[in-house]
């Protein structure tokens, strides 16, 4: 047995350090990832957090551009609704006008006679 002690002391006292070392290399690469894991996490969540928070701003300002357009459409047949009655109203002057002047001849040339 002295044999086998004597062998692992003496692999020991030469891989010792080097094992040692790669242990310690080891331990710091695994909390170096297990760091960078968390970051990427919190990144990852924020991210999650700014695309619900865009999606919810993209649809509020298509709900709001959705609601614009709509009032400009109730605005744009109002106006048009109002010119085709302002058209209709200064055509029926036209035609009282019209009126008014035969009328008015009518009376003239009776007068005269």
């Amino acid at each position: 047995m002295s044999n086998t002690n004597d062998i692992s002391q003496i692999r020991n006292l030469i891989f010792g350090e080097t094992i040692k070392g790669f242990d310690e290399r080891f331990s710091k690469l695994d909390d170096e990832i297990s760091n960078i894991n968390k970051k990427l996490d919190r990144l990852l969540s924020q991210l999650s957090g700014e695309k619900s928070k865009r999606e919810d701003d993209f649809k509020q300002t298509d709900n709001a551009l959705k609601e614009v357009n709509s009032q400009i459409r109730d605005m744009k047949k109002e106006l048009l609704d109002k010119l085709n009655s302002l058209e209709n109203s200064k055509a029926a002057r036209l035609d009282l006008a019209k009126i008014f002047s035969e009328v008015s001849s009518q009376l003239g040339n009776s007068e005269q006679k």
